[in-house]
């Protein structure tokens, strides 16, 4: 994670721990108590504060937040408001957040949660009345929708607000960077939500089926190919495709039999990531530009889509599910639960649905490209990735600034802790090495802005070759570049006269 490292995240729960009673564990031992808060006293010198007036008070005003409702499991909000404590990490993370809030700058927070379809008429139409009855917002960015709605002039350029400090660590500084085309950033990813992080790639894998087809002694842990950079593609597809079975012996391969991966068309942009390949990407002057599509990236594109496609090996689960009464990620998660899939492709709100797993499973990133590959890479998926902007219709954009600081400030000391910590790592996870595999992934988390922009639906063509297993992807860009660089001329020329 750019905007808080991982590695902090102890020192943030024990900030958050100190003066949470309501919501913390039993006391322990008086010893235990005393050497905890003796630490904590020591760490407390280094926490961090959002930079606002010392007297800051809000006067009683009400922020509303306008956020999402959403259909299939795992990805409605509940990061926003909390009517009570219930014993729930992340819900109690809110609830004690937003308290603090409100009774240190006396303010209300509000929120207002409508489905994700309406987000972005809604926004529009306050803005276009002038009415300030929105303060905030936490769209999705729904490949290509958000990018529509800033270049309409829905939102304020966070560049300008002179309250809010861009480069604090409850921003997402990646996002910072991903987003900021052209000297303008309309939005951008904050701990004010965890919805980016549950819209982060990731794969899991079946750790029963893992021992019992000897793939430790044939390849070695997992977790140490991860560690020492040896898990890539080319080793996920020699253990892939050596696994395939038809359990009902009907002879026709459907979500009744056993795969080696079981993966979703939102898995295509995210091995593009991984690989270190992005649709398209922000160049030195602050210009979009397109990236995929070149001799390099070829042969990258080639293995990728050769290894997808193989059938009997690969399960594409909305080729399967959306044919039937089952949501994809239902029918997903139950496959990978009943032991039909030694490897699968997640956003991490997928985790959440494993709880009840009875067979163990470990969480890894999607692989590398190869061996020299410096880092692992994780996409924040563009259809789920949340963002967080303010409306120009607000009624004032100093005071959305510095709510946002310290509304983000303490949902990094209280919510992050809660999901990261406790809800991943003491819920979810069940092992030490997944708890690593977190910090891994959650580092080096990427914004492909030419998925999430999707400037000439360049993006959304490629995502949607997997639904008949095409992988002409030259031929689509041959015949479409023109069309994609005049779509992306346009934005550019757009984008640059909002505001004027």
């Amino acid at each position: 994670m750019k905007r808080i490292i991982p590695a902090i995240m102890t020192l943030l729960t024990l900030l958050c721990a100190c003066g949470e009673a309501a919501v913390s564990a039993p006391a322990e031992t008086s010893a235990a108590a005393a050497s905890t808060e003796a630490a904590t006293e020591s760490e407390t010198e280094t926490e961090i504060f959002p930079d606002v007036p010392d007297d800051l008070d809000f006067g009683g005003r009400t922020f509303t937040i306008l956020c999402n409702e959403y259909p299939v499991p795992g990805w409605t909000q509940y990061d926003i408001d909390a009517e009570e404590l219930n014993g729930s990490p992340v819900n109690d993370a809110v609830y004690t957040r937003n308290s603090v809030i409100e009774e240190k700058y006396n303010c209300v927070i509000n929120e207002r949660k409508i489905d994700y379809g309406q987000v972005s008429t809604t926004l529009s139409k306050v803005v276009k009345a002038g009415d300030p009855a929105i303060d905030i917002a936490t769209p999705l960015f729904w490949c290509g929708q958000i990018a529509t709605n800033a270049t309409a002039g829905l939102f304020v350029d966070l560049n300008t607000v002179p309250t809010m400090n861009l480069s604090s660590p409850w921003y997402d500084q990646q996002s910072v960077r991903d987003f900021g085309l052209m000297d303008r950033l309309y939005f951008i990813t904050s701990d004010l939500t965890i919805g980016d992080l549950i819209a982060t790639a990731g794969m899991v894998f079946n750790k029963k089926l893992y021992d019992d087809y000897q793939y430790a002694s044939s390849y070695g842990d997992i977790y140490d190919l991860v560690r020492s950079g040896r898990w890539t593609l080319e080793m996920m597809k020699t253990m892939v495709l050596s696994l395939s079975s038809d359990l009902n012996g009907d002879g026709v391969m459907n979500d009744l039999d056993f795969y080696g991966l079981l993966y979703q068309r939102d898995s295509l942009p995210s091995f593009f990531n991984a690989f270190g390949m992005r649709v398209a990407d922000v160049d030195g002057d602050g210009m979009p530009v397109y990236t995929l599509i070149n001799d390099t990236n070829a042969v990258k594109l080639d293995a990728l889509f050769s290894f997808l496609y193989t059938k009997e090996n690969c399960f594409h689960v909305m080729n399967w599910f959306d044919k039937t009464s089952t949501d994809f990620t239902t029918g997903m998660c139950n496959m990978f639960m009943n032991n039909q899939g030694m490897f699968m492709w997640i956003r991490f709100a997928d985790v959440e649905m494993l709880r009840n797993m009875d067979i163990d499973f470990g969480i890894i990133p999607v692989p590398k490209w190869d061996e020299p590959q410096e880092q692992y890479y994780s996409a924040v998926n563009q259809h789920m990735g949340t963002a967080t902007v303010i409306p120009v219709s607000c009624e004032s954009v100093d005071m959305e600034g510095y709510f946002l600081e310290v509304l983000c400030c303490e949902s990094m000391k209280k919510l992050i802790p809660a999901y990261y910590d406790v809800t991943l790592q003491g819920k979810v996870t069940r092992d030490e090495e997944s708890v690593d595999m977190l910090d891994l992934i959650f580092e080096n988390r990427v914004y492909d802005i030419g998925s999430i922009f999707n400037f000439g639906n360049f993006g959304q063509d490629m995502y949607q070759m997997t639904v008949t297993y095409d992988s002409s992807y030259a031929s689509i860009w041959a015949k479409k570049e023109s069309k994609y660089a005049t779509a992306l001329e346009k934005f550019i020329t757009k984008y640059q006269e909002i505001g004027m």
